[in-house]
């Protein structure tokens, strides 16, 4: 048994020679490119949900050129609630 573990232990020393060596990062440490990690998540997700409920809570154009706009998403809801969806299949109706 003793015998075995020795075996697979040179073995994996014979396979991977590399496995052993120290690769540690020496002074100055390098410079990564771009995109560097984030400094602040929490106010990066902070921001990033406040300029999300800005255009949910606005009115804009997302293509003027084919005349396509968005609302606030509480008037879309109300229009949905009041009017349907078209093609939708009505309440209680069968398949």
């Amino acid at each position: 048994m003793l015998g075995l573990l020795v075996a697979c232990a040179l073995l994996t020393r014979w396979l991977y020679p590399q496995s052993l060596s120290d690769a540690t990062l020496t002074s100055p440490l390098p410079e990564y490119p771009a995109p560097r990690l984030q400094s602040d998540p929490a106010a990066d997700m902070r921001a990033f949900h406040a300029q999300q409920m800005r255009q949910l809570d606005s009115t804009g154009w997302v293509d003027e050129g084919d005349g396509v706009v968005h609302i606030p998403i509480a008037d879309a809801m109300r229009i949905v609630a009041h009017e349907g969806i078209p093609g939708w299949p009505a309440a209680g109706a069968s398949p």
